[in-house]
């Protein structure tokens, strides 16, 4: 193996091997990796000349991340159209399930750039690929439903979910439980507070994730709570949270933009929940809760379903 291939090859699986949690500081530390990695890269690429099929895969693979933590969407997607360009040129008969991660990609690129129109062209392709039998089936419903609750298409996005949930356990707890907090949260989208607050009550398997779901669990929870007017209850549980919060901001810093939430919520908390008698440096943090393109900006593919500053507006 060349010096190219192996320093493509030993990126690309540090890559996939770590956890994808939408953290924008996990995200910092992606791009940092992935630059000095794709400098060297392309250091090298001028002494080795021509990449070999495969290493030219795996290189675009690492430029459509790159694209991604960087937001520069454009360089994902002109990335994925070589993959593209590669599999359809190439002389190699390609498993069709390589076709399906490709499509796969584009259709999350599109998201990410929130042009759910694209997204849902290439959904569509890599569903007709999928097989009811293997994990991938799986997950392009899963996505689908991300991209149709994304666009409001609720009974099409409800549609989707009714194929993940009924996923036998061997797909494992947290997904399962990914799954029913996606179900809570389209009952909430649907007005139908006293059924989401019912799912969000159920028990999640999301330890491994006390950043990101167990505490957007809680966060969806007072939601709801202020929704069927139980103030009391939504104020006891923001003091549960905000325990919850100063412990784990000790362990670890948490998502910037997950900071600006629950400081938030408790400070509505302290009002009873009337956004009006908000101070000025409260409502601060609302607007940069809105702005895009930012670390604390809006993510898709995140928890937070439900975007808490359009919720908060609309009180």
């Amino acid at each position: 193996m060349s010096e190219l291939s192996d320093k493509i090859e030993k990126t690309y699986f540090n890559l996939i091997l770590t956890p994808k949690l939408q953290d924008p500081l996990r995200h910092l530390q992606t791009r940092s990796f992935l630059q000095s990695r794709l400098d060297e890269i392309n250091e090298l690429r001028k002494v080795c000349g021509k990449l070999h099929l495969l290493d030219d895969f795996l290189l675009q693979y690492l430029i459509i991340e790159m694209g991604i933590v960087s937001k520069k969407y454009h360089i994902s997607l002109r990335a994925a159209s070589r993959q593209l360009y590669l599999y359809h040129t190439s002389k190699v008969n390609h498993h069709p399930h390589k076709l399906l991660n490709i499509y796969s990609n584009v259709s999350q690129i599109h998201i990410y750039a929130g042009d759910t129109t694209g997204a849902k062209k290439y959904l569509g392709k890599a569903l007709k690929l999928s097989d009811p039998k293997k994990d991938n089936y799986l997950l392009c419903h899963d996505l689908a439903f991300l991209n149709e609750f994304y666009s409001e298409n609720l009974p099409s996005a409800a549609r989707h979910l009714e194929i993940c949930l009924k996923a036998p356990e061997s797909h494992g707890m947290f997904r399962l439980s990914k799954y029913r907090y996606h179900a809570a949260c389209l009952e909430f989208v649907k007005k139908d507070y006293k059924e989401a607050l019912k799912h969000f009550s159920q028990q999640f398997d999301f330890q491994q994730d006390k950043m990101g779901y167990a505490i957007w669990l809680r966060i969806m929870q007072i939601l709801c709570l202020v929704e069927t007017g139980e103030i009391p209850a939504a104020i006891s549980k923001v003091g549960v949270l905000e325990r919850q919060f100063l412990r784990l901001r000790k362990k670890e810093p948490l998502p910037e933009r997950t900071t600006l939430v629950i400081k938030l919520l408790i400070n509505l908390g302290k009002t009873g929940f009337r956004p009006s008698r908000l101070r000025k440096t409260t409502l601060r943090s609302l607007q940069l809760l809105g702005e895009k393109k930012q670390n604390w900006s809006w993510q898709p593919f995140t928890p937070e379903l439900v975007k808490f500053h359009e919720w908060v507006r609309k009180m």
